[in-house]
Order: C-alpha cells, then structure tokens, then sequence
C-alpha cells in the first residue's frame, strides 16, 4: 500500500461511514481522491444535493457509485441514463428508484450491458419493458428476460419460440417453473 493511499484511507473510511454527518459528507463531495468521492457517492446519509453535484463528477466510478445509491433522487438517475459510460448506466437501470419513464428510453441503449442490466432489474420493473426486451438483437438481453421473475407468462410463451436454443430453454424453463408452483 503506498503512502498516499495510507494518507487517503481515513477520509476514505469517513466517507463510508452511516455515522458520518451530512456536513462533512458535504465537505468530503469535494475532495480531490476519486476514491473518497465515490465513498461519500455510496453513503446512504449523501444528501440529495450532494448526489446530484456527484452525478456530473469526471470520474466515471463517483458517477456509477452515485447511479447505485438507493436513495438517489429520481431526477438524478434521469440525468444519469445519459451518461456516456455504459456502466453508469447499467446501474441506474438497476437502481429500484429509477423511473418507468426512464427505464423505457434504456430499452433503446446501443450498449448491451445496459439493455442486460434492465433485463435482470427485479424490482420495479414494468412489464411493457420487459416485453420490449424481449425482442432485443442480442440472444443474453433475451434470456436476461426469460429469467426474469416480472416476465409476463405470454411474453415466456413467445421466448419458446426465439431462434436461440439458450432463449428458448431458459423460456420454457421458467414457464415450467411458474406451473409448477401453482
């Protein structure tokens, strides 16, 4: 470990810590390490204001701890959805504040990470979709829905029919699933 990551280690702890306060977290928003910035990106106790401020860091990982955050404000994970690194947006497709609306406009991300990560989104996800989804170019987007607990039966129904054999088994696979348990 070098002497500047020692020297970094307590404001990086600080900045992780449930019991640290609002205002220092504040404070630490703007330190120069990216990774303290990302700390206090992932403190459940970051103010809204300081995520927002967070969202437009130029370090890509503050920004992604920021899309991840829980507690993030949905007008945040909107800007977010834009953001041009992919993992960025791969985790507000993930996050269970982030809008219908705005799960929607990621249907059409061209990264398949993103349309993926929406795919496995578990919670909060509307079924118009996952219906979307499931006519995705990419065959793991496809079985990503297949998978997915929130797919409707009928939309299962249609992944039995997909030209792909993974697709179509993980499709039937959950469908025998669903029978199962009635």
């Amino acid at each position: 470990m070098s002497n500047n990551k020692n020297s970094r280690q307590p404001r990086i702890d600080v900045a992780k810590s449930s019991k640290t306060t609002r205002g220092k977290l504040r404070q630490l928003a703007s330190d120069p390490s990216e990774e303290v910035r990302q700390g206090v990106a992932e403190n459940s106790n970051t103010p809204p204001a300081v995520l927002q401020l967070l969202a437009s860091d130029p370090d890509k990982w503050v920004r992604w701890a920021v899309a991840g955050n829980p507690d993030t404000p949905p007008a945040v994970l909107k800007l977010l959805a834009d953001d041009p690194d992919e993992w960025v947006r791969s985790r507000v497709a993930q996050n269970p504040r982030t809008s219908p609306a705005v799960l929607l406009q990621l249907v059409d991300d061209p990264n398949v990470l993103v349309r993926s990560a929406l795919a496995t989104k578990f919670i909060k996800i509307p079924p118009a979709v996952l219906q979307l989804l499931a006519s995705d170019p990419d065959e793991d987007v496809r079985k990503c829905v297949a998978i997915n607990p929130n797919t409707l039966p009928e939309v299962l129904t249609v992944l039995t029919l997909d030209f792909d054999p993974d697709v179509q088994e993980a499709a039937q696979e959950a469908l025998q699933a669903r029978q199962a348990a009635r």
